[in-house]
């Protein structure tokens, strides 16, 4: 879908007469700015939508809610699309389940986010040593609790 409406920018802005690669491409930049709120704000709704529906199921148990023992991931693979960066790669996590602490803003600058993967698999009681590249994830698990 979003590769979809990325293409309509670029026909876009071919067919408003923009010819030269540099025009199409600051066409579509505009175009694509212009509807990536849309595109985050469909996004941000649908994972409110299932944290809500997770935050109303209560556990057979009678232990809390399932979002109580679920952790959830929004997240992109790239900090900036236009460039394609691997810096300040925007993560949201909710819920219970990892034991992470929640309610708050972390800002981890030039931090590799193979570091979360590696908070995230040993909070499902995995003790990787590295998730992907080795020299991405120097300094091990980062310590979200």
């Amino acid at each position: 879908m979003i590769a979809a409406m990325h293409a309509t920018a670029l026909a876009a802005a071919v067919r408003n007469g923009e010819h030269r690669a540099e025009r199409v491409l600051d066409a579509c930049i505009a175009r694509i700015e212009a509807t990536d709120p849309q595109i985050n704000a469909w996004f941000a709704g649908e994972f409110a939508y299932l944290a809500k529906r997770l935050a109303e199921t209560p556990e057979p148990t009678g232990e809390g809610s399932m979002l109580d023992h679920t952790l959830l991931v929004w997240t992109n693979e790239l900090g900036k699309g236009n460039s394609h960066t691997l810096d300040n790669i925007p993560c949201v996590l909710l819920g219970g389940g990892a034991g992470f602490k929640m309610g708050r803003s972390l800002k981890l600058d030039k931090v590799p986010h193979n570091r979360l993967w590696l908070a995230v698999a040993k909070s499902m009681g995995h003790e990787l040593k590295t998730f992907g590249k080795a020299d991405l994830c120097e300094g091990g698990a980062l310590d979200l609790s």
